[in-house]
């Protein structure tokens, strides 16, 4: 039997690109002296910010727990009472929702059960993602990062109803979109305005298993970040969302037509269009001889190609404002032993 690897496409995010990156939601560069910067980065969001001077005081660092390389979540405290629940920090929404204990078919561990701070308006709600809905009413109630903190007061989604998010590990879902649209709360927001964190940014450091994930709300680590600074502005103000021109593996151009790139902590697995995931994966089957094939494991499918041949595997560059950014072949290939067959 051949040895074989499994290529997957995992996200990475800071740790996956050549340069640290700053989203701008006002779009510009950081030319003002020190002071003008310090008032004005107070009024920007951030994500994995590199300027020394955005490092302020009042931060909350949370680690994050990893499952299997996919989903990365952390507690928050609800209500008055502190229940601890579990929360995807997400980019790519917006609302922070709550399983309540009367939801009969929510698969979550821990659900919430009303303390006196909760307040809920009756008014119904929904939230749709990619794949899954949560449903139930508009309410409001405490939030707390860590146990000795003062509590913020936001809006939140009380859930009485869910579909087919049967996979999601934690108990509910933390949206940390730039801002809101759709008239929720924003944690980042929240503790910022109630002098918490000292900046409107947070910074994201996601690894794999072998290493401490962690999320930094009103700043980042500098010690974590190398290389040149770079800014990208953003697509709209509402979304992290950055444009981009073309997607290359190695020399092979594999796109030109252009597109949005989605900056999505709370998506398991990086995804392209499928024009651009099937050049992707033609261009590695033929620098394979043609030797690779799909084959469906636990549901999915996965893309098989002979282990030995490593040249065959280039970095996969997704250009930017300008910038390319590459994922090199470790951050797309997924090696495992199966049946003693290194897979």
């Amino acid at each position: 039997m051949k040895t074989l690897i499994a290529i997957v496409f995992f996200i990475l995010l800071a740790t996956t690109y050549s340069k640290p990156i700053r989203f701008d939601v006002e779009r510009r560069y950081l030319t003002e002296d020190p002071i003008a910067k310090i008032h004005r980065l107070a009024k920007t969001m951030s994500f994995n910010d590199v300027d020394p001077i955005t490092i302020l005081e009042a931060t909350r660092e949370i680690d994050l727990t990893n499952f299997k390389d996919v989903q990365y979540f952390a507690p928050l405290y609800i209500g008055q009472d502190l229940q601890k629940m579990t929360f995807i920090f997400d980019t790519g929404s917006e609302w922070l929702w709550v399983p309540l204990d009367s939801c009969s078919n929510c698969r979550a561990e821990t659900k919430y059960t009303p303390a006196p701070s909760f307040e809920d308006t009756g008014k119904a709600h929904n939230i749709s993602y990619v794949s899954g809905k949560v449903e139930g009413s508009i309410a409001s109630d405490e939030v707390r990062t860590q146990l000795d903190d003062p509590a913020v007061n936001m809006r939140l989604l009380a859930v009485t109803s869910e579909s087919n998010i049967e996979g999601t590990q934690s108990d509910g879902i933390l949206g940390l979109s730039p801002t809101s649209s759709d008239g929720s709360d924003l944690l980042v927001d929240k503790l910022y305005k109630e002098d918490i964190i000292d900046s409107k940014q947070f910074g994201v450091n996601i690894n794999r298993a072998d290493q401490q994930s962690t999320i930094i709300l009103g700043g980042y680590d500098e010690e974590i970040v190398t290389g040149d600074f770079v800014h990208l502005s953003l697509h709209n103000d509402v979304d992290w969302w950055v444009p981009h021109t073309k997607v290359m593996i190695g020399d092979y151009p594999i796109s030109s037509k252009g597109g949005l790139t989605v900056f999505d902590t709370g998506n398991s697995v990086t995804t392209f269009q499928s024009s651009i995931y099937y050049g992707l994966l033609t261009t590695i089957g033929l620098a394979n001889d043609g030797n690779c094939f799909f084959q469906n494991y636990e549901g999915d499918n996965y893309y098989h190609c002979p282990c030995p041949n490593t040249a065959a595997y280039k970095d996969i560059e997704i250009h930017m404002r300008g910038y390319a950014f590459s994922i090199p072949p470790e951050g797309y290939i997924h090696q495992e032993l199966i049946d003693n067959v290194n897979t």
